[in-house]
């Protein structure tokens, strides 16, 4: 037997109805102030959408820039390898990627929407289908969140 079902052999019935959860009730303060920093930053989204979009946006071009760069200098760190042209059109792909979104950010972000709804669409079904074929506590709550998903990609894709 290992220590940790020794030690939950010798645990008394209290200890084992404690919530596996419980030792962060101390540090509720920290949850609180993530929670506030959280709701700010979600209103200032909302308030200034297309600010927002466009930051998504830039970021999204530096990091596909940067990850585009460090791929192809990479590849070349590693040597001769089989997969050494792959490695390095990847890394073409993502720098073009990255310069064809600094040429088009509007454009871009009307495709980025549209692929996340996309996301949204398929993952709500995937949570639906999921809280449906496998029996877990509380599954009820899987299916919920499964359909506020779907039905947050399809308010997406109705409004393109």
């Amino acid at each position: 037997m290992s220590n940790v079902a020794t030690t939950d052999l010798k645990a008394s019935p209290d200890e084992l109805q404690k919530h596996e959860l419980s030792h962060l009730s101390d540090e509720w303060s920290y949850f609180l102030v993530t929670v506030v920093v959280l709701v700010i930053a979600g209103m200032c989204s909302i308030a200034y959408p297309l600010f927002t979009s466009m930051g998504v946006i830039t970021l999204l071009n530096f990091i596909l820039i940067i990850c585009g760069v460090t791929t192809v200098i990479s590849a070349f760190w590693a040597g001769k390898w089989s997969a050494f042209l792959v490695h390095i059109l990847g890394g073409l792909v993502y720098v073009v990627a990255g310069f064809m979104i600094t040429e088009m950010p509007i454009e871009s972000l009307a495709l980025f929407t549209f692929m996340l709804a996309g996301l949204f669409v398929v993952s709500g079904g995937f949570r639906i289908v999921m809280a449906m074929t496998e029996k877990y506590p509380q599954r009820g709550w899987g299916v919920v969140n499964g359909t506020v998903t779907r039905m947050l990609g399809s308010i997406v894709f109705s409004a393109f």
